[in-house]
């Protein structure tokens, strides 16, 4: 039996759908944090999608056969709407979002819910599964919809699904792709059948739209620092694979278009870093003393947690702040983690206002991203918008350096970031030691912190491991800059 959800795996990849059939045994043990949370916020942007039909009732059940007596009984009431319904037929099944019936034309309309700002090319394709699923089944269906986010929404008390959401028809768009979902539905059955694992060339597909799973098993016999590393368009990655070409380093020059990946390059074949000390000096000469080394932590949801938010906005609710005076100095360590419910921003910039003073630079990497959310807080506490513009003045972004290729290593793997750059020049600190370790679950993890579903010794635990995520990744920018300077 092919699942909607199966067909979505086929178009991105052959190879996904059978292991995922096949070989349930190399999947992740769970779903990591930040993952998990995704998948929390689209139930949650449903729910809503579910109050734009007040009349409607759910069909699911979490046994197959029962969501298919419970589709039939609800169909057969003509409802006006009907969440989850179950449908199978042949060798296909599929459970959509939303049935709504229009009585003048006695059909069923088929509205698909995202939790996107915008529709993409793979929810045209999921639309066009349905449509040819229910239509086997024997389902009169009119129009096909997607509900997606309205990000220009603001909340401003109850959230207003009308104003949280958008309907689009794209009947049209996703009617075009009947033959090609057919067809893709009738090679799709056949990898199913095959005994062995498809024989598929890996060029873009392990990430488009979505990360695969399997990349650690498919990719176990890619080298180390192979053409994949270089972001190449699928055509010269096409080539460079079919004259035989694994290795960036048997790669000819010119291919890279982008100045971090071509300095990898140079840097692998070279044998050793590439560092433009002029041009290093040149960029630290503007900073100035007494150095902040400042990193947010953030959180973002679909639907706003609070009045004046848009969907999808950063909300900063944590800092880390380690102020070196002199080059000399003590390292002085400043922190906040908002622990209660309720918007972070006043606590946190108040907070934040009383450690850092008029002068000195401030050092964030990526430091677009820290100034971005002070332009927000800025709008927020107007008391404070002098204070946040003069901190986004002193901005320096130690990040450009790697970036723009003025120090290349073989070992950032072509990565700016600062967990790629950190490893090489500052092996002795790691993040290994963290019960979090990267952004993704710091950001998960603050619903739980406010959620007041912890014991106080859960919440003091996790309130600990947070700050030292964020703690740590302040202190290696500190060790960065110091590296840098002693260039």
């Amino acid at each position: 039996m092919l699942t909607k959800t199966d067909f979505l795996r086929f178009r991105q990849c052959p190879r996904q759908l059978w292991l995922h059939k096949n070989r349930k045994d190399l999947l992740p043990d769970q779903v990591d944090a930040g993952k998990q949370l995704v998948f929390d916020n689209a139930f949650e942007v449903e729910e809503q999608a579910y109050r734009l039909f007040p009349d409607g009732a759910s069909a699911y059940d979490g046994q197959f056969g029962q969501a298919l007596k419970k589709t039939e009984s609800l169909l057969r009431r003509r409802l006006s709407a009907v969440f989850q319904p179950t449908f199978s037929r042949g060798q296909l099944f599929c459970r959509c979002d939303i049935l709504a019936f229009d009585p003048k034309r006695q059909v069923w309309d088929i509205y698909e819910v995202k939790s996107s700002t915008d529709v993409k090319e793979e929810h045209l394709y999921d639309l066009a599964f349905q449509d040819i699923c229910l239509r086997e089944a024997g389902l009169p269906v009119g129009r096909l919809h997607i509900i997606h986010i309205n990000n220009q929404y603001v909340r401003q008390g109850e959230i207003d699904p009308r104003q949280l959401l958008k309907t689009v028809d794209r009947t049209d768009e996703a009617r075009t792709l009947t033959k090609e979902v057919e067809r893709g539905i009738k090679s799709g059955l056949e990898v199913l059948k095959l005994v062995g694992e498809p024989e598929v060339r890996i060029l873009k597909q392990c990430s488009d739209p979505y990360d695969c799973p399997f990349i650690p098993y498919c990719w176990r016999r890619i080298p180390d620092h192979s053409v994949y590393d270089m972001n190449l368009a699928e055509e010269k990655l096409r080539e460079m694979l079919d004259e035989g070409i694994m290795l960036i380093q048997d790669m000819p020059d010119g291919l890279a278009t982008r100045v971090i990946k071509r300095r990898y390059a140079e840097a692998l074949k070279s044998g050793k870093p590439l560092i433009e000390a002029e041009a290093i000096r040149t960029r630290l000469a503007d900073m100035r003393y007494p150095l902040h080394f400042l990193d947010y932590e953030t959180y973002s949801a679909p639907i706003p947690p609070f009045d004046g938010y848009r969907p999808y906005q950063q909300i900063p609710f944590q800092y880390s702040l380690d102020v070196k005076r002199l080059p000399d100095a003590r390292l002085e360590h400043y922190e906040f983690l908002a622990a209660e419910p309720g918007d972070p921003v006043p606590a946190l910039s108040a907070a934040l206002a009383q450690v850092i003073g008029p002068k000195g630079s401030i050092v964030s990497w990526n430091a677009a991203f820290e100034a971005g959310r002070n332009e927000e807080m800025a709008v927020r506490q107007p008391q404070l918008r002098g204070f946040l513009a003069s901190v986004n003045s002193r901005m320096f972004d130690p990040m450009m350096i790697f970036r723009d290729g003025e120090y290349a290593d073989a070992g950032f793997r072509g990565s700016a970031s600062l967990k790629a750059v950190l490893p090489v020049l500052v092996p002795e600190l790691s993040y290994g030691d963290l019960a979090i370790q990267e952004g993704g679950t710091a950001a998960a993890s603050w619903p739980k912190l406010v959620g007041g579903t912890l014991s106080p010794e859960e919440k003091e635990q996790l309130y600990r491991d947070m700050l030292a995520y964020c703690g740590r990744d302040t202190l290696a920018m500190v060790r960065i800059v110091e590296i840098l300077e002693k260039i």
